[in-house]
């Protein structure tokens, strides 16, 4: 479905980005876009907002709460702007079945702006999408025992990680120094260990099926039965909620280092599993279980949730049936086959949705390791965000893809606060390089925090207990 303004742009500016573009002259089509096998072309645009200035400007942009594909762009031959949506109307899905719903917006700008004005108007056409959620903003830590983090308050330290295979018992450590207490949720995978290890798909599916039908035996104590109830109900919410191919396939890896069988699964709040199944998003986030801790108590309080690298297997594609009818966005289609599909990114963003609701209830903060800006829908239930910051020795800290990235993820943002996650080898990544890092992170509004600082020799150490490196970071 094509939008389409006529104008005469030759000569004009096609923005790529804040700071990169590119004159319009040659013959074809202008556009700043990702291969994702979905739509017409197979393709969607990496920007929700495109621009084009000249003797004067024109920006346009699509919603950002809705998980829609979508092409922005200009073509030099019909001299035309265009939105085009790729849409899949199917009586299996879509809310209601056989339509689609699709929103833009399209504006002039002044001609001098560029992107920075069309993201302007991004911004204030979809206030409530990017407005501050009022929530605490400063650094952020990864499991750190914060009573060990010497000067704690000159870091501003917001917020303490614990990843969702960590066992959360105890959060008072934390609520002393008045740093919130985040636990990690996954909507992208399930695992299961098993020794030994399933060596193909067949035994991988047997393996499965022992699991949900799995017996507790006569002489076990509370915790192993909980403990096997844990292992049916994951195999269980696997077998129904497990994204398939085509070909009705499980997608299934196996780690042999973690001794984990790990599945992607759609975490839809809507795919509705069999009785007595939790959905993934049931299962990922447990709201019975963690009640002591959220209201509060003897233990502490549990002031939230964080999400990691929501985009990861979010290219990847749905075809079931239950899954076109619980999906909430505008369906598309599988580019070589036509078949109507759902990307996983959709399901992710309505798994977010759903626990940003839930933890708004309870006054809880949602962090997030926000998406890719194809699927901005991804980003919206976000209170705030933090990024992983890879750095090393020959990195050029200054460089255009480096500017780009910070400067998207700002746009992203809008006025929620965003901390980057230095990671990285200290006796490598010198003492300069750290420096310029904490600059950047000051330059672009952005909260410095710590990862995996790993300080030499192979040991996973935070950096606050090498005294010489936190003082020179402080």
């Amino acid at each position: 479905l094509y939008f389409t303004l006529p104008i005469d742009a030759r000569g004009w500016t096609w923005w790529d980005g804040l700071r990169l573009s590119r004159k319009i002259e040659r013959e074809g089509e202008y556009s700043t876009q990702l291969w994702l096998g979905t739509g017409s072309s197979g393709r969607i645009s990496a920007l929700p907002v495109a621009a084009i200035t000249g003797a004067a400007g024109l920006a346009a942009w699509i919603a950002p709460e809705r998980a829609q594909q979508a092409r922005l762009g200009y073509n030099v031959e019909t001299r035309e702007l265009f939105v085009a949506f790729d849409v899949a109307l199917t009586p299996k899905g879509g809310k209601p079945p056989n339509q689609a719903e699709f929103v833009f917006s399209i504006a002039g700008i002044p001609p001098a702006a560029g992107l920075r004005e069309a993201i302007a108007h991004w911004h204030a056409d979809s206030p409530a999408a990017f407005a501050s959620r009022k929530v605490p903003e400063g650094a952020v830590l990864m499991r750190a025992p914060i009573a060990e983090v010497p000067s704690a308050r000159d870091f501003a330290i917001a917020y303490n990680l614990v990843p969702s295979y960590v066992a959360v018992d105890d959060c008072t450590a934390d609520d002393r120094a008045g740093v919130l207490t985040l636990l990690g949720i996954d909507p992208m995978y399930a695992s299961i260990t098993y020794r030994p290890a399933p060596q193909n798909y067949g035994e991988m599916l047997a393996a499965l099926d022992a699991s949900a039908k799995l017996v507790d035996a006569g002489n076990l104590n509370d915790a192993q039965r909980a403990a096997n109830q844990v292992t049916r109900e994951t195999a269980r919410m696997i077998q129904a909620c497990a994204v398939q191919g085509p070909g009705g396939e499980w997608h299934w890896d196996y780690f042999a280092g973690f001794a984990s069988l790990r599945l992607p699964v759609n975490p839809d709040p809507d795919l509705k599993a069999p009785s007595g199944t939790p959905n993934q998003a049931e299962h990922a986030f447990r709201t019975k279980e963690l009640a002591p801790l959220w209201s509060g108590g003897k233990r502490g309080t549990l002031d939230g949730a964080w999400v990691a690298a929501v985009e990861t297997g979010g290219d990847r594609l749905e075809y079931r049936p239950a899954a076109l009818a619980a999906c909430d966005g505008t369906l598309t289609f599988e580019t070589a086959t036509r078949r109507p599909c759902v990307p996983l990114a959709w399901a992710h963003a309505e798994f977010l949705t759903r626990c940003a609701g839930e933890l708004r209830k309870r006054k809880k903060v949602l962090l997030g390791h926000a998406g890719p800006l194809w699927c901005t829908a991804l980003a919206v239930p976000f209170d705030a965000f933090y990024y992983d910051f890879s750095l090393g020795p020959r990195d050029d800290q200054g460089s255009a893809a480096w500017d780009a990235l910070f400067l998207h993820r700002a746009a992203l943002a809008g006025d929620r606060p965003v901390t980057m996650m230095f990671s990285g080898d200290f006796n490598q990544v010198k003492a300069p390089f750290v420096r310029a890092f904490l600059a950047q992170c000051a330059a672009y509004g952005f909260y410095p925090g710590w990862l995996d600082h790993r300080v030499g020799g192979g040991r996973n150490e935070p950096v606050f207990r090498t005294p010489a490196w936190w003082d020179a970071v402080r």
